[in-house]
């Protein structure tokens, strides 16, 4: 016989698991899109200029369908995140964990919204309303608001 406490921890473990599964595919489908491209121009070029090119076209993304679709889904799995954080508090975890404070939730929403944040700010500039990099920056600031959450 299992305890409350039990469903709301597995619970959890199940948000974790998604969340940390969908990083782990979009850095790979990333990785592997450089290993195409870098693949690719290599095949096609015959002098040691190869990385320089590589870099002066691909860095930033000036790829449109690459930056929809990333901000798509960042943003897209940040409010899937949000909303399963909101519905879980009032739906799935209520009176199953005691430990669970209303903090708990916040800071889970908390974590997310900078992520949404980068999302919009790669859809900004796949629409050209903010200048080439801006995802990358703001992921960074994502990233950093995320540390000072942990510390």
């Amino acid at each position: 016989m299992t305890s409350g406490m039990d469903d709301g921890d597995s619970n959890d473990k199940v948000a974790h698991l998604v969340v940390g599964l969908f990083l782990c595919a979009f850095g790979l489908s990333l990785l592997g899109l450089t290993v195409v491209r870098i693949r690719r121009l290599m095949r096609s070029a015959s002098d040691a200029s190869v990385l320089r090119r590589f870099l002066a076209a691909h860095v930033p993304e000036r790829s449109p369908a690459v930056l929809k679709t990333a901000s798509i889904s960042i943003g897209g799995a940040s409010l899937f995140g949000m909303t399963w954080t909101m519905l879980g508090a009032r739906f799935v975890d209520r009176d199953l964990h005691p430990d669970y404070t209303v903090f708990h939730y916040v800071t889970h929403l908390a974590a997310l919204a900078p992520y949404l944040f980068v999302g919009w700010t790669g859809w900004l500039e796949y629409k050209r309303c903010l200048p080439a990099e801006s995802l990358r920056a703001a992921l960074a600031v994502a990233l950093w608001a995320e540390a000072l959450l942990w510390a």
